[in-house]
């Protein structure tokens, strides 16, 4: 007669065999993984008769001032702020407060 063994690992009925555990991820996997990087500089509100007018040369005017804090968001996730800088002819953000890695 077979001895059967009726133990499991959770998640696995007993008889299977279980998965092999986990590693740590080397972020030098990931380096090279594109994400959009996206910077806000703020919003506004305007009515829509006023919305159907804008042409081109119009401004809508934002609720940051100059020289305001940005929010920068990666794949639409908040995970900075800063301020607006140019470097040479393109906008750029000088990064102020970053968020904590998850441990």
């Amino acid at each position: 007669m077979t001895e059967h063994n009726d133990m499991s690992i959770e998640g696995h009925p007993a008889g299977k065999k279980a998965l092999p555990p986990l590693v740590t991820i080397n972020s030098d996997l990931l380096a090279d993984v594109a994400v959009t990087l996206e910077a806000r500089l703020g919003t506004g509100t305007i009515q829509i008769k006023d919305l159907l007018a804008l042409k081109a040369g119009s401004s809508v005017v934002l609720e940051t001032p100059l020289n305001g804090v940005v929010d920068v968001l990666l794949n639409s996730a908040l995970i900075a702020r800063g301020e607006v800088v140019a470097v040479g002819d393109h906008y750029a953000i000088r990064i102020t407060a970053i968020a904590a890695p998850v441990p």
